[in-house]
């Protein structure tokens, strides 16, 4: 695994969190656009998915089917340790679930995670693209389309 200056952790896109905050406080990806003054597709663009998982995953080496992404165990990333997610939620209305097995609080933290063990972790493509290959985990793309989610941010009130 990669030493994490190699990571180059200053150039995380913390802009990222600026868009989910205004994404959680107007609740609509449009009202957020004309706040940041963004395009209503650059808002889509930052919130696209992928999936990780190590490279040698025992169900992955025939590519990723819904059926399959259903059946993983899935770490989620979750400030507050919850073991539902904006995707478990979009699934849910469908009729749908899928196995979430554990969760943590950072994205780095859940790649690390998943690149020593069978879990995979579904990660906004912007992150997945910078940190993927540091740990050395494929990429795959979601099954699936969700519609426009939410993501909360946590910030002092001081």
């Amino acid at each position: 695994m990669s030493d994490i200056h190699e990571m180059k952790l200053r150039q995380l896109d913390f802009s990222l969190l600026v868009i989910f905050q205004e994404l959680y406080r107007s609740r609509r990806s449009t009202a957020a656009a004309n706040r940041l003054r963004l395009s209503q597709p650059a808002i889509s663009h930052a919130l696209r998915r992928l999936i990780v998982a190590r490279a040698d995953h025992p169900q992955l080496r025939h590519g990723l089917q819904f059926d399959t992404y259903l059946a993983l165990g899935h770490l989620i990333v979750s400030f507050a340790g919850d073991l539902v997610g904006t995707i478990d939620e979009y699934l849910t209305r469908k009729g749908l679930s899928r196995r979430v097995v554990a969760s943590s609080p950072m994205f780095l933290a859940a790649f690390a995670a998943a690149a020593k063990c069978d879990l995979v972790v579904t990660a906004p493509r912007r992150l997945v693209e910078r940190y993927a290959t540091n740990f050395g985990l494929q990429v795959f793309e979601l099954p699936f389309t969700p519609e426009t989610f939410f993501m909360d941010i946590v910030r002092s009130q001081y």
